[in-house]
């Protein structure tokens, strides 16, 4: 018999670390990482991949988080499979401005700004949605990365979240 595989989707705007503490994750639990924004952005980059150019049309500003639509959610649980929790990344705006900026990439605080506002937006209803399921377990990514982590894994047993320990 095939274990049944969970899902957690790790939601939180551009900067709230999300690459960072999935990471941290990989490492302390007997689980794997899979960013589908990365997926999905090498995919759109594609020129000879069908998918490309409906990828950037629609991928185009959303480019953090997913799933960043209820009927992708839908999609995804339907062909892959259900997503059992949604951990959402939280931090005040200038954190993840301050974040952003120190990446060095060569985003100004314009579209940084714009990024957020682009999160907000999309990912409301898809976290109202999980809301109302009770699946989403919401942490603070304010503090530093540690502090983060350890939260993360408070919120987890809090849940009864059930991941094996490496």
């Amino acid at each position: 018999m095939i274990p049944e595989i969970q899902f957690i989707s790790a939601l939180g705007p551009p900067g709230s670390g999300k690459g960072t503490q999935c990471a941290r994750l990989k490492e302390r639990y007997e689980c794997e990482h899979v960013s589908v924004g990365d997926l999905l952005r090498a995919e759109a980059d594609d020129p000879d991949s069908s998918f490309s150019k409906i990828l950037r049309e629609d991928w185009n500003e959303r480019n953090d988080g997913f799933p960043w639509k209820v009927e992708i959610a839908g999609y995804f649980e339907e062909i892959v499979g259900s997503i059992h929790l949604v951990l959402l990344l939280s931090s005040p705006v200038e954190v993840l401005e301050d974040r952003l900026l120190q990446r060095h990439r060569t985003d100004d605080m314009e579209t940084i700004r714009k990024q957020i506002v682009v999160f907000e937006e999309t990912t409301a209803k898809v976290l109202e949605t999980y809301r109302e399921k009770e699946m989403v377990m919401e942490v603070n990514a304010e503090g530093e990365v540690d502090v983060v982590f350890l939260h993360i894994q408070e919120a987890f047993e809090k849940r009864a979240v059930k991941v094996n320990r490496r």
